[in-house]
């Protein structure tokens, strides 16, 4: 841990009273009048500090500012303070330089070890960062695997994990605790694994089956449930701060966010091995363009809270903090690392230069969210095209034949019967065009003599109604005649934007639509060209045979069935600009563009970067590379990735991890308790290609996790923390999986998966399935401790209130499913409900005390003027709300 240590102050003489004296008399005078006004405490609130540098204490003048430490005690001459009075760098002060006795004075102070009497706090240079060490501690170094130990007690070992625990239990003069009572262990385990309770039904199974493989059997069956994935997936979503709003004031929702959630529970479904389940959050869309799933899954990017309204002013530093949010998030989520704590200075305490922070951060420099339409099932719409494609493909072929067999001879007969020339028709100007619902108001203007007729045009126009106000031309009314265009040929060639008025003066002249000259005109130009498909669509106005071929064609493509939409809120690759190192993470302090890298401490060399950002034949873009990096474990972070994860899983079995800092493996978290397990699980994964459901049988099957709550007298006195497992402590149930329960139990659980969410705090569906709006939680989830999902959460907190009670006793929700459960259990023998409700409930048969008891209850109530069946109500939400319900053993 050399690299996390932090670096004394150097050697420097001691302040004596005379140095002292000489500070008091010489020194401070000068710095109150000619520095504090830019370099002072009260100059930082008056937002007029100028350099980052305090003079008014003394850790503030050795520590320095943005151009380092001021001063170097003992050396006046390498000293920037006493360089920018002399002038040698910037001129200070700026109003001019100080006289010469002055300086000197200064420099003489120095040269004394800089003696400073202002304050007592512990001087703290500014570190400096030792890779090589770093890359020697125990969670950044790579894995080392170690065969599992030799223990004395032999027959107690099921799995290696075994070995692991038994040899520092006997180590340490411990004994591991009796098994687990068989229906008590097929709580926990179903619990652990889907997060509800066993049903009566499997519990009767189970205990009546004797075969030596029925605990293998019942784990493959719930690691198989659906109900795997939910339970698991609520677990990562603590990881992802997922929500479906983007916090603060405005709180706006993202209508789309839930397919990230979706995707997490059937990629731990499908058991997808790990490592593709971390690229794909973090670069899917990029990795498989369109896919709807892989797209969903980088909601992990942008799942944090983000303001709703941003102005020119803060758009800069609101990119920043999103950008610190993602990898703040990929920090402690996937590699166990406080990123973000170098995005002002060299990490405190890890090996993480600041550079790195912002090469990182570089990485993600265009990531933006989007909300995008796209198909939530690719293959069925394919399916349903395939099927469209093959009814409409004789449609098509029918076309196809008419225009090549029939309509060359057609169309040559037509044109032969047509009269050399045709009556014509004059477009009118149109000077105003007032259109109504059913009534069009026409004003037009012509020179001509002698009008016979008046012909309408335009898009839609159907109705031949005339009411002709005003005609100059002669002093009888005008005969009106309409064969209006048909919509097929008007849209397909000649679409009107509006209505024409067309009038003519002779005796007869043609109203076949759209005109004799036009249809000889554009057939003649068509068959020109050999486009018979063309001359078919104008021919149809004049031939019935070609209008039934093309018909019938378009009825059936109103039939082509279209792609659905449905919007995704997710990460996309926008116009972002460059990435700038800032100093102390302030926005208005550039100093340089950060290029894509990634963390020094966890490559073999700082050249190695160039393995993801050229992997293949093209080079990957920074976020799929980052994706790459922080998943091969051979040359990446992905060493780092797999312990971060196996500790995790061990978490959730157990209570706690191996490392009991899941989010913080860093110098400031907590050591593993068996790092050589640690190493083991992680190899073992990455071994067995990533496939977390494998470690998950390991851990349940093992003699460890089988254990009971018992706690010997020793182990209480030399492992009050249990540190090395030689019992399994009980816990208590998360948030969901107390409400999931209270469902399960009166049957009301609704067993539908995916899609929209609720805010409807009574709805039946599993909580994960409950829309988490930042400022609008489920009540009775926060009064069991669900997040806020604001940050990356690696392990809830566990409370005790009176809020839980409360809400146990008095919420409808509760009082609900207890009159559900009265209702499962109903009998004529009181003592038959009340074992039927112990078994739903919690999972075992009552004692013959615990009978007694409850049937006693049940009678006083009913003495009391209770109904029956009320009694039975207020018996059962008395057993929900027993610390049995929400605990497992």
């Amino acid at each position: 841990m050399i690299y996390a240590a932090l670096l004394a102050f150097a050697a420097a003489p001691s302040p004596t009273s005379e140095g002292t004296a000489f500070f008091e008399a010489k020194v401070r005078p000068v710095l109150i009048r000619h520095c504090y006004e830019c370099h002072s405490e009260d100059a930082r609130k008056a937002r007029k500090l100028r350099g980052g540098l305090l003079l008014d204490s003394r850790r503030g003048i050795r520590e320095g500012g943005d151009s380092g430490p001021a001063l170097v005690p003992g050396k006046s001459a390498d000293s920037l303070i006493v360089k920018a009075m002399r002038g040698h760098t910037s001129q200070m002060p700026p109003k001019g330089k100080l006289g010469d006795d002055l300086i000197a004075d200064i420099a003489r102070w120095v040269d004394l070890g800089a003696p400073d009497p202002r304050d007592g706090a512990v001087l703290i240079a500014k570190r400096n960062i030792d890779l090589d060490a770093g890359k020697r501690f125990w969670s950044l170094r790579p894995l080392h695997v170690t065969t599992p130990p030799n223990v004395k007690n032999n027959s107690w070992i099921r799995t290696p994990i075994d070995r692991f625990i038994l040899s520092q239990i006997e180590a340490r003069g411990l004994f591991p605790a009796a098994p687990l009572a068989k229906e008590k262990l097929l709580r926990r385990v179903t619990f652990d694994l889907t997060g509800l309770p066993p049903t009566p039904e499997e519990i009767k199974t189970f205990m009546h089956d004797t075969s030596p493989d029925a605990y293998p059997r019942l784990i493959d069956r719930l690691l198989a449930s659906d109900r795997y994935g939910e339970r698991w997936g609520r677990h990562w979503l603590d990881i992802a701060r997922f929500a479906e709003s983007g916090g603060y004031e405005f709180d706006g929702d993202r209508p789309g966010a839930y397919h990230y959630r979706d995707f997490i529970i059937k990629a731990l479904n499908a058991d997808m091995p790990f490592d593709e389940f971390v690229r794909l959050q973090l670069a899917g869309d990029e990795l498989k363009p369109g896919d709807l799933t892989a797209t969903s899954a980088t909601g992990f990017l942008v799942a944090g809270p983000y303001p709703g309204q941003t102005t020119a002013k803060t758009l800069e530093p609101i990119r920043y903090d999103h950008l610190d949010d993602m990898i703040s998030t990929i920090g402690t989520g996937l590699l166990g690392l406080s990123l973000g704590c170098a995005r002002c200075h060299e990490h405190k305490y890890d090996p993480i230069p600041q550079q790195d922070y912002y090469r990182l951060i570089a990485n993600l420099a265009r990531t933006d969210s989007t909300r995008r339409q796209m198909d939530p099932d690719p293959e069925a719409f394919r399916q349903r095209k395939a099927a469209f494609d093959t009814a409409h493909a004789p449609f098509v072929t029918a076309r196809d034949r008419f225009a090549k067999e029939q309509l060359p001879a057609k169309v040559a007969q037509w044109l032969a019967q047509q009269p050399k020339s045709a009556a014509t028709w004059l477009t009118l100007d149109t000077i105003n065009v007032a259109p109504q619902p059913k009534t069009l108001t026409l004003t037009g203007r012509t020179s001509l003599k002698g009008l016979t007729a008046i012909r309408l045009e335009g898009p839609g126009v159907h109705d031949a109604t005339f009411n002709v106000t005003a005609a100059p031309l002669t002093g009888n009314p005008v005969a009106v005649k309409l064969k209006p265009v048909r919509d097929g040929v008007a849209l397909a060639e000649t679409p009107l934007s509006r209505v024409r008025v067309a009038i003519s003066t002779q005796s007869l002249p043609s109203v076949d639509a759209p005109s004799v000259p036009q249809l000889q005109s554009e057939i003649a130009t068509r068959i020109a060209a050999k486009d018979m498909l063309g001359t078919l669509n104008w021919f149809r106005v004049v031939d019935a045979d070609a209008d039934k071929v093309l018909s019938a064609l378009e009825a059936s493509a109103k039939n082509e069935p279209k792609p659905p939409a449905v919007e995704v809120f997710a990460a996309t690759s926008g116009r972002g600009g460059d990435v700038h190192y800032l100093i102390r993470g302030e926005t208005e302090k550039k100093n340089g563009v950060a290029r894509p890298g990634f963390a020094q401490v966890l490559m073999s060399t700082p050249e190695e970067a160039a393995r993801w950002h050229r992997n293949g034949k093209e080079a990957p873009t920074p976020r799929v590379a980052l994706a790459l990096w922080i998943t091969d474990a051979n040359h990446g972070a992905g060493h780092l990735l797999a312990r971060v994860m196996v500790n995790r899983l061990w978490q959730h079995h157990f209570g706690k991890g191996i490392v009991r800092t899941p989010n913080d493996f860093g110098a400031q978290g907590d050591a593993p308790t068996h790092p050589e397990l640690l190493d083991w699980l992680a190899s073992e994964l990455i071994a067995g290609g990533w496939k977390l459901k494998r470690i998950h049988k390991l851990l349940v099957s093992s003699a460890v996790y089988l254990q009971s709550g018992e706690v010997s007298a020793t182990a209480s006195k030399t492992d009050p923390r249990n540190l090395f497992w030689s019992f399994v402590p009980a816990r208590r149930l998360e948030a969901e999986a107390i409400r999931d329960s209270l469902l399960a139990v009166g049957g009301s659980i609704d067993a539908k998966m995916f899609g929209v969410g609720t805010l409807d705090e009574n709805s039946t569906r599993r909580s994960v399935y409950l829309t988490v709006k930042r400022t609008r939680l489920i009540p009775m989830l926060q009064a069991f401790d669900a997040p806020e999902a604001i940050q990356s959460v690696g392990e809830r907190s566990v409370t005790t209130t009176t809020t839980q009670a409360l809400a146990m006793m008095n919420s409808p929700f509760v009082r609900r499913q207890a009159e559900l459960l009265a209702a499962r259990v109903k009998s004529e023998r009181p003592e038959a409900s009340v074992e039927a409700a112990y078994l739903y409930a919690l999972g075992r048969r009552p004692s013959e005390g615990e009978t007694q008891r409850m049937t006693g209850m049940i009678r006083r109530l009913i003495d009391e003027t209770k109904t029956p069946a009320a009694a039975m109500v207020d018996f059962c939400q008395v057993l929900l709300c027993v610390n049995e319900f929400i605990t497992i053993d």
